[in-house]
C-alpha cells in the first residue's frame, strides 16, 4: 500500500492518538501527577501533530508533500527548541509555558508524524475537514486552557471545620509551588488584623494550606491567595494576580497545630474537606479544579 499523503493523514491513528494524549493529560492528569511527568507528555503529542497539520496546510495552500514534510519538521523542531531555550517566546506565546532545555529530551517524538506518514494508509473514518479543525483546536487549547482558580473556604461557605486544611487550585507550574516564595504569597489574618504563620502542602491537589498554631474556634479569618512579583527568568518566574479574597468563619472545635509539610498532609487525611463543603461553592455557581 502506498504510504499516507499529509492531508490523508489527518484520518491516521497516530495523530488522533497525539490529541487524545494532550486532551487526557490537559483535563485528567495535571494537577494529579507530577509536573515534569505532565509536561512531558504534552509535548510528546504537540511534537507528533504539529508536524502533520502543518504539513497538510501546506500541500492544501500547493506545495509538495515531501517539501512540506520537511518543512513541518524543521519549523516544528525549531519553534519548539526556540520555547525551550528562549524565555521571552513562551511567555508571549502563552502564560503557562515554562522553559525548560531539559524537555528538548523529547523531540524525537517528532519521528511519530514520520511513522504516521510512512506507514500504509491506515485510516480512521473521520472526514478531513473535521479532523483539520480539531486537531487545531486541542494544539490551541493545550497551551491556552488553564482549570479554573478557586479557594476553599469560598465565599458561599458557611462555616469551615478548624482542622480540615484550607485548599487553594492555582494555576502555576507545581515546581513553583514548594518552597517559600510559594508561601509568602498565601495570607490568612484574623479578625483583630493579626497575619497567622501558615504551613502549605505542595504535594496535595489542589495546594493544601494550614495554620502552624491551628485556627481559632469560632474565629473570622480573611484568606488572601496572591499576589506574587518574583523572579526573574520564565523558569523561575512566581508572577500571579490575586485570587479574591475570602472572608469565612471557623466552627466551635479547637485547631491542631501543624509543624510542617507533612503534618499538614496528616491533617488533610485526618480531616478532609467534605461533600458540603465543596458543594457550598458549587451551589453558588462556582467552578473547580477538583481532581
Amino acid at each position: 500500500m502506498a504510504p499516507s499523503s499529509p492531508i490523508s493523514t489527518l484520518r491516521h491513528p497516530l495523530p488522533w492518538a497525539a490529541a487524545g494524549l494532550i486532551l487526557v493529560n490537559d483535563q485528567l492528569l495535571r494537577g494529579a501527577a507530577p509536573g515534569w511527568l505532565t509536561g512531558k507528555l504534552s509535548d510528546v503529542g504537540w511534537l507528533a501533530l504539529v508536524p502533520v497539520v502543518a504539513a497538510a496546510a501546506l500541500v492544501a495552500l500547493g506545495a509538495a508533500s515531501r517539501a512540506a514534510q520537511a518543512l513541518a519538521l524543521a519549523f516544528t523542531a525549531a519553534f519548539y527548541s526556540t520555547l525551550q531555550l528562549w524565555p521571552p517566546l513562551g511567555a508571549w506565546f502563552s502564560a503557562g509555558h515554562v522553559a525548560d532545555a531539559g524537555d528538548l529530551l523529547v523531540l524525537p517524538a517528532l519521528g511519530l508524524a514520520v511513522a504516521a506518514w510512512r506507514t500504509p494508509a491506515w485510516l480512521v473514518p473521520v472526514p478531513v475537514a473535521l479532523a483539520a479543525p480539531t486537531f487545531t483546536a486541542v494544539l490551541l487549547a493545550d497551551e491556552w486552557w488553564f482549570p479554573p482558580e478557586q479557594t476553599w473556604p469560598c465565599d458561599d461557605t458557611i462555616v469551615w471545620p478548624t482542622n480540615t486544611p484550607l485548599r487553594v487550585a492555582i494555576n502555576v507550574d507545581p515546581d513553583l509551588l514548594t518552597g517559600d516564595r510559594f508561601r509568602r504569597g498565601i495570607h490568612l489574618v484574623d479578625e483583630a488584623g493579626t497575619e497567622l504563620d501558615v504551613v502549605v502542602d505542595a504535594e496535595a491537589s489542589p495546594v493544601a494550606i494550614c495554620a502552624r498554631d491551628g485556627l481559632r474556634p469560632e474565629t473570622t479569618y480573611t484568606f488572601r491567595v496572591g499576589p506574587w512579583d518574583e523572579g526573574s527568568g520564565n523558569d523561575a518566574n512566581m508572577d500571579h494576580d490575586a485570587l479574591d479574597p475570602v472572608t469565612f468563619t471557623t466552627d466551635d472545635s479547637e485547631g491542631e497545630p501543624v509543624a510542617d509539610p507533612a503534618a499538614c498532609a496528616a491533617l488533610e487525611l485526618a480531616h478532609p474537606i467534605t461533600d458540603e463543603l465543596i458543594d457550598d461553592c458549587e451551589d453558588s455557581g462556582g467552578d473547580h479544579a477538583w481532581p
